[in-house]
């Protein structure tokens, strides 16, 4: 694991760059969330029907 802190010019640390970090991890959290909460609830909300059969013509009495 590195442990480099990244500095600005001025030998500050770099708080931009770790705040787009943040927000990059954050945005792909948030995207991998709602595409599982997605395909979680499709699952729960799918209805199988049952099979219809029809049958034409004469039937025996």
């Amino acid at each position: 694991m590195n442990n480099d802190i990244k500095k600005d010019a001025y030998g500050n640390i770099d708080i931009e760059f770790y705040v787009a970090k943040a927000k990059e991890e954050r945005d792909a959290y948030i995207s991998e969330f709602f595409t599982n909460l997605k395909v979680s609830i499709a699952s729960k909300l799918s209805v199988k029907l049952p099979k219809i059969s029809l049958h034409f013509g004469r039937h025996a009495h």
